[in-house]
Parts: structure tokens; C-alpha cells; sequence
């Protein structure tokens, strides 16, 4: 489904919905993951060239039948677009960097049309499992870090966030120092990162390892509470997040018999 949402707060734009094979058939709710940079994760009809795609629905389709995780509904919000940036890097600690990065920050605007608009037309329209534990979201370079931000600042809407090749190396560490005083504990959250060491991925090396080891001193447990991946020879590129996409969503979704969120299929 592509209906097209109206905001007050960021401009308008089309949600995509994946809907998992027993939608209508069975009485049941499903968790939720929110992906952000939505016009990625699945061919549209706007006539995207394919290889900017991420094959999300064909991956999902492919973990269920192996029946290595829980149906979910996707929610893929597009990018403001050339707003991008300004919607999706943290206010709090990048406004001394406004002016030289020339962002007009609407961080805060999106967070409200996420928690305040999305969410609620999506759990009053579908039949999800609304609390934390099953609400999910995932993004990728500056979004992973919009995601991040979104758990810390609303720990009580959201349970799990994938964070795929944050954008960690932004104004010289500021947001990693930021980011690492906010994590929630691994006893209510849960978190997954990756990046890869090809071209801009080997700059978030030093801010990957600062994250990991904050959250390795908080308690999280990789394996369980905790992911933190490194794609040797992964660049910044569709391709690349299209590669491992199964990884976070084994993370978010995983059944018992799941293997783990690193197999590399």
C-alpha cells in the first residue's frame, strides 16, 4: 500500500506498507518495524532505478518461509528528500555545527510526525502489537542515528532499534559522545549496529568502537540484547545494505530457531 499521509510538522509524503502473508486471512496482530529512507527498502511506482533497491520484501518473504522470524508489517517512510539531513541529524548535539554544516535542524519536527502521526494512524488502521517490545525501526547512515536517537528519547514507543552504518563519524564525535550518554539499559531495549570498512564506512571505525564499548559497559550482551557487526570490503551503497539487509531484521524479528543475526545467509 502507498497511501499518500499528510503532516503537520514535515512535508507530505507516501507510506509504504508491507503486509506479511497471513494479513486478513487470520485474527492476529504483528509487530512493527518503521524503516526510515523508506524509498529504498522496496520497488515503487515512481520508477526508481532497481539498484537503488534493498530487496526488503523479498528477504522478509524469504526468512518466513524458512521460518527463522515473526510476521511483521513494514512501514517504509521516505526521506524528506532534500531535506533529508535537516529531518534526520539530531538537534541536541549538533547545534553548535548548524552553521558550519548549513542544517536547519527539523529534527524535532520529524520525531513528532514519527510518534505522533505515523505511529498512531498505523495502530489504528492495522492490527498491530503496539507496545514497545514489538515496535521496531531501522535506518541506515544519518537515519541510523535518527533512529538511535528516537529509542533514547522514546523509550517507552520503541524496544529495538537496527542502526546499519550510522553515521558515527558526524562533527567529530560529538554525536557518539552524545548518543552514548542517552542508551537505554539492555533490560527493557534492545540494540543493533553494523558498518562496513570500504570508503566513508572505515570513518565510523573510531565512533562504532566507542558505541560498542559503551553498550558492552551498560550490560548489553552480544548475541542477545546486542548486535555490533563489521562487513569486511562493505561500502556505503545500496548494494551493500541490500547484501546483508537479513541481518537486522534476524535481529529485530528472530523466532527460536533463528540463527543468528550475523549468519550470512
Amino acid at each position: 500500500m502507498k497511501p499518500t499521509f499528510a503532516s503537520e510538522h514535515v512535508r507530505d509524503r507516501p507510506l509504504y506498507i508491507w503486509l506479511p502473508p497471513s494479513y486478513g486471512q487470520v485474527a492476529k496482530r504483528y509487530p512493527v518495524i518503521y524503516m526510515l529512507d523508506g524509498e529504498h527498502m522496496f520497488i515503487d511506482n515512481l520508477a526508481r532505478p532497481s539498484r537503488t533497491e534493498w530487496q526488503v520484501d523479498e528477504t522478509l518473504t524469504r526468512l518466513l518461509d524458512e521460518g527463522r522470524i515473526r510476521e511483521p508489517i513494514v512501514v517504509a517512510i521516505p526521506s524528506g528528500g532534500s531535506r533529508r539531513y535537516d529531518e534526520y541529524v539530531p538537534q541536541a548535539p549538533m547545534q553548535k555545527h548548524a552553521l558550519r554544516l548549513a542544517l536547519t535542524f527539523l529534527s524535532d519536527e520529524h520525531m513528532r510526525f514519527l510518534t505522533e502521526e505515523v505511529k498512531p494512524f498505523i495502530d489504528t488502521h492495522f492490527p498491530t502489537l503496539s507496545g514497545p517490545d514489538d515496535t521496531y525501526l531501522l535506518g541506515a547512515s544519518v537515519s541510523g542515528l535518527t533512529v538511535m536517537e528516537a529509542m533514547t528519547r522514546y523509550p517507552d514507543l520503541f524496544g529495538a532499534v537496527a542502526a546499519m552504518s550510522p553515521h558515527l563519524s558526524l562533527a567529530d564525535g560529538d554525536v557518539v559522545t552524545w548518543l552514548t550518554g542517552q542508551l537505554q539499559t539492555p533490560d527493557t531495549h534492545r540494540l543493533y549496529i553494523d558498518r562496513g570498512t570500504k570508503g566513508l564506512e572505515a570513518q565510523y571505525a573510531r565512533g562504532f568502537r566507542r558505541l560498542r564499548l559503551k553498550a558492552l559497559d551498560l550490560g548489553y550482551v552480544e548475541g542477545e540484547s546486542f548486535e555490533a557487526t563489521v562487513y569486511k570490503g562493505a561500502a556505503h551503497k545500496a548494494k551493500d545494505f541490500r547484501d546483508r539487509i537479513h541481518a537486522p531484521l534476524l535481529f529485530l524479528l528472530a523466532t527460536d530457531n533463528a540463527a543468528t543475526a550475523d549468519d550470512p545467509m
